[in-house]
């Protein structure tokens, strides 16, 4: 637990790589997963969010979808399932609160290959750091025909909401 003025935050998760798959299940009110590093998703790993979950990242911090060669080396790339309800979303925002605050949710080259991932009653805010291609967006779709984001608010963005470079995400009912 992190405590800040003998006020529990919640779970602390310093970032690193995910390389076997994980669940992250929403905490008890008011608590979120503060995280202050990079967090990447590798091949044949998939994070489990689900409804209800809130995520605070620390300036400078990153949810990374990776693939490293899945398609020729016959892994699958990483996967993101976040899958909230209409009463109890998924929230990813900065520690902060500010816009710009983290560098948002980042899905990299081909890391669609063999996979499914999914954002569905999502609410993503207050990124726009400028992350690894040079962009601030809270979402960024790098040569990748994902996610499929639906019944998502993505919002206060200090750059793009979404951004998207040769890639072909398939949204619906987004505001």
């Amino acid at each position: 637990n992190i405590t800040l003025s003998g006020y529990t935050l919640g779970v602390e998760l310093m970032g690193g790589g995910i390389t076997t798959s994980r669940t992250w299940s929403a905490l008890s009110q008011g608590l979120a997963y503060v995280i202050s590093g990079d967090v990447i998703v590798y091949n044949d790993a998939t994070l489990t969010i689900n409804a209800g979950a809130v995520l605070k990242f620390a300036d400078g911090a990153s949810l990374v979808i990776a693939n490293y060669n899945a398609g020729s080396s016959g892994a699958n790339a990483g996967l993101l399932k976040a899958v909230g309800t209409s009463s109890a979303r998924i929230t990813f925002t900065s520690l902060s609160g500010e816009s710009g605050g983290w560098k948002g949710i980042y899905f990299g080259a081909r890391s669609d290959y063999f996979s499914g991932t999914v954002m569905n009653y999502c609410l993503v805010e207050n990124a726009g750091a400028i992350n690894y291609d040079g962009v601030a967006a809270n979402i960024t779709c790098h040569q990748t025909n994902l996610p499929t984001m639906t019944n998502c608010t993505i919002r206060n963005s200090s750059g793009y909401g979404v951004y998207s470079y040769a890639s072909s995400p398939q949204i619906s009912n987004v505001v």
